[in-house]
Protein backbone atom coordinates (compact mmCIF):
# COMPACT_ATOMS: atom_id res chain seq x y z
CA UNK A 1 0.00 0.00 0.00
CA UNK A 2 2.99 2.32 0.76
CA UNK A 3 3.81 2.62 -3.33
CA UNK A 4 -0.35 3.13 -4.20
CA UNK A 5 0.86 6.73 -3.59
CA UNK A 6 3.72 7.00 -6.16
CA UNK A 7 1.41 4.71 -8.71
CA UNK A 8 -0.38 7.25 -10.23
CA UNK A 9 2.81 9.87 -10.69
CA UNK A 10 4.58 6.81 -11.92
CA UNK A 11 2.01 6.36 -14.48
CA UNK A 12 1.98 10.04 -15.54
CA UNK A 13 5.98 10.56 -15.42
CA UNK A 14 7.18 7.82 -16.87
CA UNK A 15 6.64 8.14 -20.80
CA UNK A 16 8.78 10.89 -21.58
CA UNK A 17 11.64 9.65 -19.46
CA UNK A 18 12.00 6.36 -20.81
CA UNK A 19 11.51 7.86 -24.47
CA UNK A 20 14.47 9.91 -24.30
CA UNK A 21 16.67 7.38 -22.31
CA UNK A 22 16.31 4.81 -24.26
CA UNK A 23 16.84 6.83 -27.39
CA UNK A 24 19.96 7.85 -26.22
CA UNK A 25 20.72 4.34 -25.49
CA UNK A 26 20.10 3.36 -28.82
CA UNK A 27 22.17 5.89 -30.38
CA UNK A 28 25.71 5.44 -27.48
CA UNK A 29 25.22 1.61 -28.28
CA UNK A 30 24.80 1.73 -32.22
CA UNK A 31 27.95 4.35 -31.95
CA UNK A 32 30.08 2.15 -29.68
CA UNK A 33 29.37 -1.01 -31.69
CA UNK A 34 28.31 0.32 -35.28
CA UNK A 35 27.29 -2.61 -36.76
CA UNK A 36 23.48 -3.11 -36.80
CA UNK A 37 23.27 -6.55 -36.34
CA UNK A 38 25.63 -8.14 -33.82
CA UNK A 39 24.08 -10.50 -31.34
CA UNK A 40 26.38 -8.39 -28.74
CA UNK A 41 24.13 -5.25 -29.52
CA UNK A 42 20.93 -7.50 -29.59
CA UNK A 43 21.56 -8.55 -25.93
CA UNK A 44 22.89 -4.68 -25.07
CA UNK A 45 19.13 -3.59 -26.43
CA UNK A 46 17.47 -6.22 -24.58
CA UNK A 47 18.90 -5.74 -21.13
CA UNK A 48 18.43 -1.54 -21.68
CA UNK A 49 14.74 -2.34 -22.45
CA UNK A 50 14.48 -3.97 -19.27
CA UNK A 51 16.68 -2.19 -17.38
CA UNK A 52 15.75 1.66 -18.22
CA UNK A 53 12.17 1.18 -17.10
CA UNK A 54 13.24 0.54 -13.65
CA UNK A 55 15.50 2.85 -13.34
CA UNK A 56 12.66 5.39 -14.43
CA UNK A 57 10.24 4.22 -11.97
CA UNK A 58 12.41 4.54 -9.06
CA UNK A 59 13.30 7.68 -9.98
CA UNK A 60 9.88 8.37 -10.06
CA UNK A 61 9.20 7.17 -6.85
CA UNK A 62 12.05 9.19 -5.39
CA UNK A 63 10.77 12.60 -6.86
CA UNK A 64 7.46 11.89 -5.99
CA UNK A 65 8.14 11.48 -2.35
CA UNK A 66 10.66 14.65 -2.36
CA UNK A 67 7.57 16.42 -4.29
CA UNK A 68 5.26 15.07 -1.31
CA UNK A 69 7.13 15.78 1.54
CA UNK A 70 8.56 19.42 0.28
CA UNK A 71 5.47 20.29 -1.87
CA UNK A 72 2.47 18.44 -0.48
CA UNK A 73 -0.55 21.02 -1.59
CA UNK A 74 1.65 21.27 -5.14
CA UNK A 75 2.42 17.20 -5.16
CA UNK A 76 -1.94 16.90 -4.29
CA UNK A 77 -2.49 19.12 -7.30
CA UNK A 78 -0.40 17.65 -9.84
CA UNK A 79 -1.40 13.90 -9.05
CA UNK A 80 -5.24 14.49 -8.91
CA UNK A 81 -5.75 14.58 -4.93
CA UNK A 82 -4.43 10.73 -4.83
Amino acid sequence: MKLSDDSFFIYVYHGFPIAITCSIVVLIISKIFESEYSLVTDVLFSIAFFIIPIIIAFLGIIIHRFLKHRFPKFTKIISGGR
